[in-house]
């Protein structure tokens, strides 16, 4: 490497820009002795370096310390031999050779050292004497700068003699340099003077130009004529002219190849080098090939914008955002919907548009999507350019990278307003007809129960044992008919977030055994087995907990066609209560168990008759214990039955 007076960087990465491609130990050492820099072939060497003398051997620490104070005042190359720790702390013997170290207006940084290490060199001196003359001699001694002066001038043949040797290895460096340059894995090359003659071009350096090595010592602008109409040609001679380094990231070149011009993309760097004179005599071009990272860049940005035209043509609100929660896009249907730009948008805030009562819920469901990976599906009411909170069905489905990393989110937002208000307006109908309904029907199993014990008074006749079994089975029907319609007015109110709980202290025990006593009753070919914990009290509304485990053990039943056995349990756990109905009947399929709660959802089976029903006994069922502040769960598979299993607050 040729030692030069003068080194244009400023910062330790402008340092490591310049020196890192280099395997030679390379350190830029302050006058001020407070800190170097060093390259990443001193940093595989010695590790973490803090202060640079602490390392050196305690036999030579002394003496370089006053050589390099010595040679701060002097300001002249130097150079010196001495041992040094490594990373794994083993001493090894290093030649150094340092120049002065200027900045570009010509003030005195301090030096910039270039190290070997010499171990074999001194190991070849076997005897004894012959080693401490060559350390006597080689070692510069700890002197002032006069002492040092008198010494030259005493020993004028040696110091030639010194200088000729010095010349000899600084050939033997610049040839062992241009080696290094061609064996880099990064493309380098040096262009000599303003006519910008190519003095060197690594094999990195000619694949990336498409040239073979005939453009050594042609001039830039000759070996790639391609170049005329480019800017580099004008920004090198700006650096040739300026000597201040250009560094810049993605530069767009045409460069021929193979007879064809060729996209390519640089991060480039062009660092002149000073002769003794401080001109600029060469500059180090080193292009890093970025092409294929800025060609997939622009890949990933034309998927985003054919994504972006896409969502703005369809009908639904789409949004992305990244895994902080930060909005990144809204298409135009937000935008004409809130009336705003996506900057107002964006700074206005998402959660600023929702209605307040749903955001924590949002945020929380959120959360619990993020955690697992999965999409949230919500139906939430945002506010529109008119202030009004319009319902809408959202979705935010995470996109997963292949290491199972949440890259972003895309959210659609479907307006179902009409739909909600359809939705509202079928359960007031239904309220209203079962309110309807109920009066008549209460006054018809009146008459029917007063019909009943009227016949109980008569003699019995031909008449009235024709009539008995009639009114019987119509009084049975209106039970069934009353039950229906109290399950539909609880399924509206439950709607409306409005169902009604008249708690009372409850033996659990006691409610679960008088309710399997009327199962007990009308299914008397079933075998109902209670293990139930005594004493067990709650706070509940009795009439809905019996409607739980009704429906429940119906459920039981049907499901259960070919099986005759029931079992409830009644346990406790801590602070919770459970009760577990298990049926050993057709079980649900994993696919139907997600669903078997949702309102008049029912599982099919082949024979209708087993499976007929509304489907919203377990709808009421979930949401009658959600209000008393419990759960519902399921444990069953395919073929072996199912357990229902009931979470209640103690």
């Amino acid at each position: 490497m040729e030692l030069t007076d003068q080194h244009q960087f400023k910062t330790e990465e402008e340092f490591s820009v310049i020196m890192d491609p280099f395997p030679i130990m390379v350190r830029a050492c302050f006058a001020t002795m407070e800190k170097c820099y060093f390259n990443s072939a001193w940093k595989r060497f010695a590790g973490d370096v803090g202060a640079f003398s602490q390392e050196i051997h305690e036999d030579f620490r002394l003496e370089f310390d006053r050589l390099l104070a010595a040679q701060v005042k002097l300001r002249t190359a130097f150079k010196t031999r001495y041992k040094f720790r490594d990373a794994v702390g083993v001493y090894h013997w290093l030649a150094e050779q340092a120049v002065p170290w200027y900045s570009a207006e010509g003030d005195f940084i301090g030096f910039i050292c270039y190290a070997l290490e010499i171990n074999e060199l001194v190991d070849a001196v076997n005897d004894q004497s012959s080693e401490k003359a060559f350390q006597s001699s080689d070692i510069i001694e700890p002197m002032s700068s006069s002492i040092i002066l008198k010494k030259y001038a005493e020993d004028l043949n040696s110091a030639n003699s010194q200088l000729l040797r010095s010349n000899q290895e600084l050939a033997i460096s610049e040839a062992h340099f241009k080696f290094l340059i061609q064996e880099a894995p990064v493309a380098i090359g040096v262009l000599h003077q303003r006519d910008l003659i190519i003095e060197s071009a690594n094999i990195k350096l000619l694949e990336v130009w498409g040239k073979s090595s005939d453009v050594v010592g042609m001039p830039l602008s000759v070996a790639l004529p391609e170049l005329q109409g480019q800017p580099f040609l004008e920004i090198l001679d700006q650096v040739y002219t300026t000597g201040q380094p250009f560094y810049a990231n993605e530069i767009r070149a045409m460069l021929e190849h193979e007879g064809e011009l060729k996209e390519m993309f640089f991060n480039l760097t062009y660092q002149p080098k000073a002769d003794f004179s401080g001109a600029t005599a060469d500059i180090l071009v080193v292009p890093v090939d970025v092409t294929n990272q800025v060609n997939s860049r622009k890949l990933v940005e034309r998927s985003e914008q054919h994504f972006r035209s896409l969502a703005d043509l369809v009908p639904a609100k789409i949004s992305n955002a990244l895994p902080s929660g930060e909005v990144t896009f809204f298409n135009k249907q937000w935008l004409e919907f809130s009336g705003m730009g996506f900057e107002d948008l964006r700074d206005f805030g998402y959660h600023r548009m929702m209605h307040p009562d749903e955001i924590a819920g949002f945020q929380a469901g959120l959360a619990e999507a993020a955690a697992n990976g999965v999409a949230y599906v919500s139906e939430m009411r945002f506010k529109n350019i008119e202030g009004k909170y319009i319902w809408h069905l959202n979705i935010a489905s995470p996109i997963i990278d292949e290491d199972g990393r949440i890259m972003m989110w895309v959210g659609s937002t479907t307006d179902i307003h009409a739909m909600k208000i359809a939705e509202q307006r079928k359960s007031d109908f239904v309220s209203m007809i079962s309110h309807e309904i109920k009066t008549p029907v209460t006054s018809i199993k009146g008459h029917v129960q007063l019909l009943l014990r009227v016949l109980e008074k008569e003699t019995a006749s031909a008449l009235t044992d024709r009539i008995r079994p009639s009114l019987t089975r119509i009084n049975q029907l209106l039970v069934q008919l009353t039950e229906l319609i109290a399950d539909m007015l609880d399924m509206t109110r439950i709607e409306a977030g409005r169902l009604d709980l008249r708690k009372e202290p409850l033996l659990l025990d006691v409610l679960i055994a008088v309710v399997v006593e009327d199962f007990r009753l009308s299914h008397q070919e079933h075998q109902f087995n209670l293990n139930l914990e005594s004493g067990i009290e709650i706070n509940a509304d009795r009439h809905k907990i019996i409607q739980v485990l009704i429906n429940l053990i119906r459920n039981a039943i049907k499901y259960a066609p070919k099986s005759d056995v029931i079992d409830i349990f009644l346990t406790t756990a801590g602070e919770e209560i459970m009760i577990r109905i298990r049926d050993y009947g057709i079980g649900i399929d994993e696919r139907d168990q997600k669903k078997i709660f949702e309102r008049f959802y029912r599982v099919e089976g082949q024979n209708e008759s087993h499976y007929s029903g509304l489907g919203i006994g377990l709808f009421l069922a979930y949401s009658i214990i959600e209000f008393h502040g419990g759960k519902i769960s399921l444990e069953s598979s395919k073929g072996k039955g199912s357990t229902f299993i009931v979470y209640l607050p103690r």
